[in-house]
């Protein structure tokens, strides 16, 4: 488990996704990420390090209220490196949810999105930028290999 300011090359996940976009449009309330981790997602975004994926995109836009936003988001989401599945995506993220289900220590219970934004991210060798425990508990209790690095440390920001 790592944190930002060097953020490696990454699949983004909802979670750490909101709360940039938080600390961008609300700074002032809750608590916020700070002006160094939002420079270090706006470097990685910059330099090509974040990648969207399928489920990313699906998830993100579920967010959106109108068709305009819907159709502006899309058009934002396109400018971020773009990394797709295949059907070995589908192995990985069965596999996973098995080893999870077979361990006593784990709970198998995943949100679907971020069961296959870990799988393809093992199959990239990219880490996950997020802002959720489930991807702790995919790094350390399956075999998908990812970097779990979170936009903050948990519990800090809203």
């Amino acid at each position: 488990m790592t944190s930002t300011p060097l953020l490696p090359a990454a699949l983004l996940d909802w979670s750490a996704y909101v709360r940039v976009a938080l600390a961008q449009t609300r700074p002032d309330r809750g608590r916020r990420l700070s002006r160094g981790s939002l420079r270090a997602f706006e470097d990685a975004v910059r330099e090509n390090r974040l990648h969207a994926s399928p489920p990313f995109r699906v998830e993100a836009l579920y967010s959106a209220r109108t068709a305009a936003e819907f159709s502006a988001f899309s058009d934002e989401l396109d400018g971020l490196a773009q990394t797709r599945g295949d059907a070995d995506t589908w192995l990985l993220a069965e596999r996973a949810q098995r080893e999870l289900a077979e361990d006593p220590a784990a709970n198998h219970r995943i949100s679907f999105p971020d069961l296959l934004i870990a799988s393809i991210a093992s199959q990239y060798r990219l880490g996950v930028l997020h802002y959720d425990s489930d991807y702790d508990l995919l790094a350390t209790h399956t075999s998908l290999e990812f970097e779990s690095v979170w936009i903050a440390p948990p519990g800090s920001v809203d």
